[in-house]
């Protein structure tokens, strides 16, 4: 049997991931609300451990997932210290 079409679906999961994590990344960088930022970074991480599934890593998968779910999570308590009530922190133009 040519199961030669397994690796072009393959392929182009890899493309259709990337091409949405640049979104994800582009998103972040532009957003101005700090929250939106960290749930943009948070699925950042999730789809670059999709990415390293893709590849064959389920190892690195694992702990990309698991280190960036600690990372959001420190991130989101920084943010909810940073809030103060109705007014959000932005992002200060550079």
């Amino acid at each position: 049997m040519n199961f030669d079409f397994l690796s072009n679906v393959n392929e182009l999961m890899i493309v259709v991931t990337v091409g949405i994590l640049i979104l994800t990344v582009l998103f972040m960088a532009f957003t101005k609300k700090l929250t939106h930022a960290v749930g943009a970074f948070a699925l950042y991480g999730v789809l670059l451990g999709v990415i390293f599934m893709f590849l064959g890593t389920p190892l690195l998968a694992a702990v990309q997932v698991l280190v960036f779910s600690g990372t959001i999570s420190v991130l989101m308590l920084a943010i909810i210290s940073l809030e103060r009530g109705d007014v959000i922190v932005e992002i200060p133009k550079t």
